[in-house]
């Protein structure tokens, strides 16, 4: 895309902060995961350093995993800053202790969002080592299900391209 989707903004309010926000309105517990701490410290909850290099979100997902102490993650990327809170309940509400719950669309494969319980972390691991970074082939090869939350469709687009960010309400370019 060409810049940091995190500092892009709907109606004046990063996509970042946005989810922030929407994340502490739920989680009693809120960290950011980022490849390069220093340009989110200022948004007031811990930032987690990737411990491994070029290895993309599961880099991530795995320094979050092993340096807090939740029962399990609730995962949220910068490709769906539209998500709503009643998307975050609803997986909440189906989730499991002992599977992932993913977000799905109807598309092919599901969005990068949902419950990871601790028990991945062994997994997150040997992927890592091996260098095997595709995290959702990863997340998926266990016990995993895919909420259908196609009835959610409008807040659950993905921003991904220029193309895909201008269309959305009250961005700027």
């Amino acid at each position: 895309m060409g810049s940091d989707k995190a500092f892009l903004t709907i109606h004046g309010v990063t996509f970042i902060q946005r989810l922030l926000t929407l994340a502490s309105s739920i989680f009693p517990y809120t960290v950011i995961s980022a490849k390069e701490v220093g340009k989110y410290a200022d948004f007031g909850v811990p930032v987690i350093a990737d411990d491994v290099t070029d290895a993309g979100p599961l880099a991530g997902i795995h320094a979050c995993m092993i340096r807090t102490n939740t029962p399990f993650l609730f995962v949220l990327t910068c490709d769906v800053p539209m998500i709503s809170g009643e998307v975050l309940r609803h997986v909440l509400q189906h989730a499991h202790e002992d599977e992932v719950t993913l977000i799905g669309t109807g598309q092919d494969r599901p969005l990068l969002c949902g419950v990871l319980p601790r028990l991945m972390e062994p997994a997150l691991s040997e992927a890592l080592r091996r260098g095997k970074h595709r995290v959702l082939s990863v997340l998926m090869r266990g016990k995993h299900t895919v909420l259908n939350c196609a009835a959610y469709s409008d807040c659950l687009v993905g921003v991904n391209t220029r193309e895909e960010y201008e269309r959305l309400p009250g961005s700027t370019w």
